[in-house]
């Protein structure tokens, strides 16, 4: 048992708790808890080379020290099997990837000869992975935010491969 459980059901015995509490004041400012749970949240923080062109990043968001996060849409997780490259697939067959659609996109422009430093962030244990798969990340950019917009001819950029946890 990971020493951090032990935390969580503290934790789900503090919010039952608050939530009695909070019963008792509804005619107050609140807050209420709608779901708790443990989830394996994976980071991965990249950096974008534009070598012989430039690149537009899209982005959808920024953390607390202002670098940008990948939008999962134009972002894949990639296994190695014996067949070679695949898309990671879910493991909840009744799930479906969501994502901000491309119109909402910011747009992180990377110039030829510059870098940009992105984060990408994902719930391991809803994909189909084992421990130890080798992963790697496909990023769709466009050489323009129109081209961006309209998601015809992304140029692909493929990270170096990482050890699933």
């Amino acid at each position: 048992m990971f020493p951090w459980t032990k935390f969580a059901g503290l934790f789900c015995i503090f919010a039952l708790f608050a939530l009695g509490l909070t019963a008792q004041q509804s005619q107050h400012s609140r807050i209420q808890l709608n779901d708790t749970r443990i989830a394996r949240v994976f980071s991965i923080r990249l950096t974008v080379f534009a070598v012989d062109q430039d690149l537009m990043i899209p982005f959808c968001g920024e953390g607390e020290g202002g670098t940008r996060t990948l939008c999962s849409l134009p972002t894949r997780l990639e296994v190695k099997t014996l067949q070679g490259w695949k898309t990671v697939k879910l493991k909840h067959s009744h799930r479906i990837l969501g994502g901000i659609p491309p119109d909402k996109w910011k747009a992180q422009p990377v110039k030829n000869s510059q870098h940009g430093d992105f984060i990408f962030i994902f719930h391991i244990d809803e994909f189909d992975t084992r421990s130890g798969d080798e992963l790697r990340l496909v990023v769709d950019t466009w050489p323009d935010e129109e081209s961006m917009r309209s998601g015809k001819n992304p140029i692909n950029l493929i990270s170096s491969t990482f050890k699933s946890p």
